[in-house]
């Protein structure tokens, strides 16, 4: 079987689970963000970032006024433009990234409204990254982000990992 097919196998039973079942979601936290890095071949790999707006723009409403204007567009920018140094990989993997979507969706909790942040990203590189150490520098641009979860999803392996403040690094398995 091909490693594409095999993890997408991987995900789907994954996503099989009792805590998928139905239609469940997520619990919406404020200082918290996901991220995915699923190898989709050698050298590719689909990154996939979803967090509150609050984390990346300070707020979860519509811009109300053009300096809200000014904070979404800022955070929508370097959502776009920055998630390089946002998820740092080695120098010699030599990789490039390609911006795929960067969008929000509202979603109603309670009596409140919520808007998250989704992005996706293809990397290319030119040197596996199996056994290398990737830095995050998501504080750099979002200091309200406490948490992370990283989820990593290559060849017959998947595993989480939580970064905290402090604790930025993560090895590829």
């Amino acid at each position: 079987m091909s490693m594409t097919k095999t993890m997408i196998l991987s995900f789907c039973l994954w996503l099989g689970t009792p805590a998928f079942a139905g239609n469940v979601q997520h619990a919406h936290v404020h200082d918290v963000a996901d991220l995915t890095l699923a190898m989709e071949g050698p050298g590719k790999w689909s990154v996939e970032f979803e967090a509150p707006t609050q984390v990346i723009y300070g707020f979860e409403h519509e811009p109300r006024n053009p300096s809200e204007r000014t904070l979404e567009e800022t955070g929508m920018t370097q959502m776009r433009e920055k998630m390089s140094a946002m998820v740092i990989l080695p120098d010699s993997a030599d990789c490039r990234w390609k911006t795929l979507s960067v969008k929000t969706e509202k979603h109603h909790e309670g009596s409140g409204e919520h808007r998250e942040l989704q992005a996706s990203y293809h990397v290319d590189c030119k040197a596996p990254l199996k056994g290398s150490t990737v830095h995050f520098g998501f504080q750099t641009f979002f200091p309200t982000l406490k948490r992370m979860n990283v989820q990593v999803l290559m060849d017959n392996n998947q595993y989480l990992q939580v970064i905290r403040s402090g604790k930025d690094t993560l090895q590829i398995k």
